[in-house]
C-alpha cells in the first residue's frame, strides 16, 4: 500500500488448477520493516468456466451412447449423440441458475455431469413438465 492509503489497490487471485478448489491468501500489515498483524485466508475458486458445462454435456452422452449400445438396429446415432449435446446444455444452465428450485452444489463438477445424465435419461419434457405444464388443445367435431 502507498502511504496514507486505507486499502490496498484491487488485485486478481487466479488458480492454477483446472478444477477450482481452496486457496490460500496470506496478508500481512508491515510498518518501517515490523509486522503488526499477519492473517491467512481461504477462498473458493470456480473451475474453469469452460469445464462445467463439458461435464453435463459428458454426463449426457454417457447416456446417449448406453442407448446407441443397446439399440439392435443402431439406428439414428447422429440424431441421439445430438440430443445428448442439447440435453447437456440444458442441465448445465438448469443446475448452474438454479432453474428448478433444487439445492446442488455447483462446487463439484460431479453435480453437472449427473444433472447431464439425469436430463438425458429422464427427457427434457419429463423434468420440465412442472415448471412448463403442457396445454391439450381439444378440437369439437361438428
Amino acid at each position: 500500500m502507498t502511504t496514507g492509503a486505507r486499502s490496498s489497490p484491487p488485485f486478481r487471485i487466479k488458480s492454477q488448477n483446472l478444477y477450482g478448489g481452496t486457496i490460500h491468501l496470506t496478508t500481512s500489515l508491515a510498518m518501517s520493516g515490523i509486522i503488526l498483524s499477519q492473517e491467512n485466508h481461504s477462498f473458493e475458486v470456480a473451475p474453469a468456466s469452460w469445464l462445467p458445462i463439458l461435464s453435463a454435456i459428458i454426463g449426457a452422452l454417457l447416456y446417449s451412447l448406453y442407448s446407441i449400445v443397446n439399440d439392435e438396429k443402431r439406428a439414428k446415432i447422429r440424431e441421439k449423440i445430438g440430443t445428448g449435446v442439447v440435453a447437456g446444455a440444458i442441465a448445465w444452465l438448469f443446475t448452474g441458475f438454479d432453474l428448478l428450485g433444487l439445492r446442488l452444489d455447483t462446487h463439484s463438477l460431479r453435480t453437472y455431469a449427473v444433472t447431464g445424465f439425469l436430463f438425458a435419461f429422464l427427457g427434457v419434457a419429463v423434468l420440465l413438465s412442472k415448471k412448463f405444464p403442457r396445454t391439450v388443445q381439444v378440437v369439437k367435431q361438428e
